[in-house]
């Protein structure tokens, strides 16, 4: 049993980002997370002890309920990391909006919902999580990985942390934000019957192109958490 283990969390080591996200290791993750978030948050008056569990339920969302609920949809998805799984659990931590604003500048305006929740999980949450993590705690991401962010957000990651551990974490939550918006997208076109044609995916590269294009915003804001700028304030 120990030997299973050991190799079990060895093979973590090497690959946690590869697409979706294993029960074994969503196990794993609830553990590491939950040793993180609750002394991080608690001199900052959160309102309970958090947990994770994950539900049955095939559709790509999360819930901030007791304990917090994560979709088996949210695990399966193609695009799915344990980086991405950590700022989706990141966000849920988000609604817990008095403890959320006390780790943020209090002259932010959000423009909707999920908005503060996205800007505290790029901007507060999941790159102190990745310094914290023993068992995800890999080197880089794949060559492929890299390829879904833009070179001039790969220089900003360089130029913006002074740290080689730093610079990691930062492509890292980059990476991370990209692909919890992938899901977000199918799960909308799942859900409302969109085709890819009527409704624009979100990427890195592109304006927000107006009301409507809220996944874009989103995005922005999970970018701009993550380098500590103003998040996205334009309307639904």
């Amino acid at each position: 049993m120990k030997v299973k283990a050991l190799l079990m969390l060895l093979s973590l080591w090497v690959n946690p980002s590869s697409a979706k996200v294993s029960i074994e290791e969503f196990n794993i993750f609830v553990s590491e997370f939950t040793n993180f978030i609750n002394p991080y948050t608690r001199d900052a008056g959160a309102s309970r002890t958090y947990n994770l569990i994950l539900i049955p339920d095939r559709n790509f969302s999360a819930w901030f309920r007791d304990p917090i609920e994560i979709s088996q949809g949210v695990l399966d998805h193609t695009s799915m990391t344990v980086d991405a799984l950590a700022l989706v659990a990141c966000h849920e931590i988000g609604h817990d909006v008095s403890m959320a604003k006390k780790f943020l500048p209090n002259t932010i305006v959000f423009g909707w919902n999920h908005l503060l929740q996205d800007y505290f999980a790029s901007y507060s949450c999941i790159k102190p999580f990745l310094k914290h993590t023993v068992s995800f705690r890999h080197p880089n991401l794949t060559k492929n990985q890299m390829d879904e962010i833009p070179l001039e957000l790969q220089t900003k990651c360089e130029t913006f942390n002074s740290s080689e551990v730093d610079v990691k974490i930062c492509l890292r939550a980059l990476h991370a934000s990209i692909s919890v918006i992938k899901g977000l997208y199918d799960h909308k076109l799942f859900r409302e019957e969109y085709s890819r044609n009527d409704f624009a995916a979100p990427a890195f590269d592109r304006e927000w192109i107006g009301p409507g294009d809220h996944l874009q915003g989103r995005l922005i804001t999970f970018k701009n958490g993550v380098f500590g700028e103003e998040p996205f304030t334009g309307p639904y």
